[in-house]
């Protein structure tokens, strides 16, 4: 009987062993190359590849934000916790928060200065002491725990401060940058962002952006900072447990719930999430609604909104309510004719809104599968489609051309003479990052002129400029180091593979 060794050597020795053998190796390396591609993609987040950091200048469209400030002679410091300058001006992405930040205090040299802190040995960049400044800034001026490391900004006006902590990249400052849904930079909008704080802090009250939870909802991060910028706080409310009182000009956000809210069941005494929201409504509360129309019918939080005016237009088909998707076959930007340029409709307060937002951008925005709303009561539109859509439901035509209403607004009577503002939008796509900071559309500065014209919240910063990326699985990477490393990628299995193909060819040769 043979042995082991020579058994296991002939099987070795064997063509379908060398074959497996180098299709397992392949395979392997193919493998670890994607895992290390998988994780420079993650240590690469919120890299910027524009280099050319002179283009961070500032439009002058902020100026306004500041007169009342400077007119009062107050100061503002922006403290950037990074030790020394130099720490800033060759960091992949503070560089360009650094810069705006010059660019503006050359601009306001008697309103703005910067500073910048160790948070090791709580010391100035002149090496003063700075301990109680940092040890106040660990708390929000509501009591709330703030979270300070270093690549924190704190923007600070007297007693006022807004603490800004990238708590979402390893590579710091995302708050100033649009990130896409995995975390990467489609552009820097640090004018906008930095004149939103420097306002901020020069104004002593601040109305709350409550988003709801408890129904799945989900809403893009840029919205969060976007609402930031227009001077709101953010927090949350479960109106399965809490009541909502609006204070001011406090917003209450319902954005795309998964499902619906609660109904109260008859006779059970039972608080609901329907009873909240219209107390909170009757009270004056201010509501802004995103849904998404391929979401299954939401009848609560629907019927709702149909109380004030506002339904989504539906067809029957075979006996379920199908949802009307608005489609412009001529003049969308997608092939599919579902992505949608909008305007303004035709009547007063649309006007005001629009007219806002033509001051300093093209006044289109941009909406994509938005369902068409059916008005009724004194219920308004605010954005709708060009003359040339038509309404479609279950890949049927069924309605001609004209426009259709995509978000509509309704003004309510409440208690004690107080009017609430309730906004609906028939998509979720106008508060996306792809959609809020684009070259041609005008989102952003439409979700700032409904805060002012419409939730009665001042001080947007309108009209900013922002520098515009393409990121590529490579963030990190140059171009040129890129294309070695993708060169590198199909190199080695093709490599291995003309290996193979050698062993195979010399074996059968033998």
């Amino acid at each position: 009987m043979r042995s082991f060794k020579s058994r296991a050597k002939e099987i070795m020795d064997s063509e379908r062993a060398t074959s497996g053998i180098l299709t397992a190796v392949i395979i392997a390396t193919v493998i670890v190359l994607n895992i290390v591609i998988f994780a420079i993609a993650n240590i690469a987040t919120l890299s910027f590849t524009v280099q050319e950091q002179d283009k961070v200048v500032l439009t002058g469209n902020t100026d306004s934000l500041f007169d009342s400030a400077i007119k009062s002679g107050k100061k503002v410091t922006i403290n950037f916790c990074f030790p020394k300058r130099e720490d800033l001006t060759t960091h992949n992405t503070g560089a360009f928060v650094h810069k705006t930040a010059e660019e503006y205090k050359a601009r306001y040299s008697d309103f703005i200065e910067i500073e910048y802190l160790n948070l090791i040995t709580r010391e100035n960049s002149r090496g003063e002491d700075v301990s109680a400044k940092i040890k106040k800034w660990q708390k929000d001026q509501n009591g709330n725990d703030n979270y300070l490391a270093k690549g924190s900004v704190v923007f600070e006006c007297g007693e006022n401060y807004k603490v800004v902590t990238d708590t979402y990249s390893s590579a710091a400052f995302a708050d100033f940058y649009t990130l896409d849904s995995d975390g990467n930079a489609t552009s820097y909008n640090g004018e906008a962002f930095m004149a939103a704080m420097i306002h901020w802090v020069t104004v002593n009250e601040h109305p709350t952006a409550y988003f709801t939870i408890g129904h799945s909802e989900q809403f893009d991060r840029s919205f969060a900072t976007l609402l930031t910028a227009a001077g709101y706080l953010i927090d949350t409310v479960d109106l399965k447990k809490e009541d909502l009182v609006p204070k001011g000009n406090d917003l209450l956000i319902i954005s795309n719930p998964l499902s619906d809210f609660a109904k109260a069941i008859e006779g059970s005494g039972a608080r609901t999430e329907r009873e909240r929201l219209e107390e909170y409504v009757l009270a004056g509360g201010n509501i802004y609604v995103a849904l998404d129309p391929y979401v299954s019918k939401l009848p609560v939080l629907e019927g709702f909104l149909e109380e004030y005016g506002i339904a989504f237009s539906e067809t029957d088909s075979d006996g379920t309510l199908i949802r009307d998707m608005v489609k412009d076959p001529n003049k969308a930007i997608t092939a599919d004719g579902f992505t949608l340029v909008t305007h303004f409709a035709d009547n007063e307060l649309a006007k005001k809104v629009g007219d806002t937002v033509s001051a300093y951008s093209e006044g289109s925005v941009i909406v994509r599968e938005a369902a068409g709303l059916k008005l009724s009561k004194t219920a308004m539109p605010l954005l709708v489609s060009t003359a040339s859509s038509t309404l479609e439901a279950d890949g049927k035509q069924i309605d001609g051309e004209g426009s259709y209403p995509v978000a509509a607004v309704a003004k309510i009577a409440g208690e004690r003479n107080k009017v609430a503002s309730l906004c609906v939008v028939s998509s979720i796509y106008v508060s996306v990052s792809d959609a809020l900071i684009t070259n041609r559309y005008s989102n952003a500065d439409f979700l700032y002129s409904l805060f002012d014209n419409f939730y009665g919240q001042d001080g947007m910063p309108y009209g900013c400029d922002v520098i515009k990326t393409d990121n590529t699985i490579l963030e990190n990477l140059t171009l040129g180091r890129a294309k070695v490393y993708t060169a590198l990628i199909l190199a080695v299995p093709v490599m291995i593979a003309i290996a193979g193909t050698v062993i195979v060819f010399r074996r059968k040769n033998r």
